[in-house]
């Protein structure tokens, strides 16, 4: 669960993955009387939602999708492209696909300083385990394999890059935290 103002208000609209329908939606919130309004959902959207974060991945100055799905036995993380000034999103675009489940923490983040949002998330079962990010090798058109970050990673923290001067990735290890 996330917010995030997608309809330009003013006030951020409640995104969430239903478990019971296994679909990504968004709700907006009426003040009055202060309720949140029937779900929009995302119809490109299939599986079950595990973690969603914004970026724009594509270059083009909104904040797309990214999150991360399991369904059946496979996990994997996509992106979903904001259409125009709208609220609307475009199909699913895979950025990685894992035949195992647990793929979290999936985080939209220009970690190699070309301009272009990537993809960080981390894989809590299975092999491989641990921190991991995709390359966006330029307008979300192509994501580059799997690079690892470290491995037996359980848990990734990406400070907000205003706050900090130069860009750490925080892992949760078995023996605490480490700063890469």
């Amino acid at each position: 669960m996330t917010k995030k103002d997608v309809d330009g208000d003013g006030v951020p609209e409640l995104f969430t993955g239903h478990d019971n329908f296994g679909k990504l939606s968004w709700q907006k919130f009426d003040n009055s009387p202060r309720r949140f309004l029937n779900p929009v959902l995302i119809p490109s959207a299939k599986g079950y939602a595990l973690s969603m974060d914004f970026g724009d991945l594509d270059g083009d100055g909104d904040e797309d999708i990214i999150a991360s799905f399991e369904e059946g036995s496979n996990s994997r993380v996509v992106w979903f492209e904001k259409l125009d000034e709208g609220t609307d999103y475009g199909a699913e675009d895979t950025i990685y696909i894992n035949s195992l489940y647990g793929i979290e923490n999936v985080k939209a983040v220009d970690f190699d300083g070309d301009g272009d949002k990537d993809a960080f998330f981390y894989i809590r079962n299975g092999f491989p385990r641990g921190a991991f990010w995709c390359e966006n090798l330029g307008n979300a058109v192509e994501f580059s394999p799997l690079i690892t970050i470290s491995p037996e990673s359980l848990h990734i923290l990406l400070p907000h890059p205003t706050t900090w001067m130069a860009m750490e990735i925080l892992t949760s290890l078995p023996h605490g935290p480490t700063r890469i």
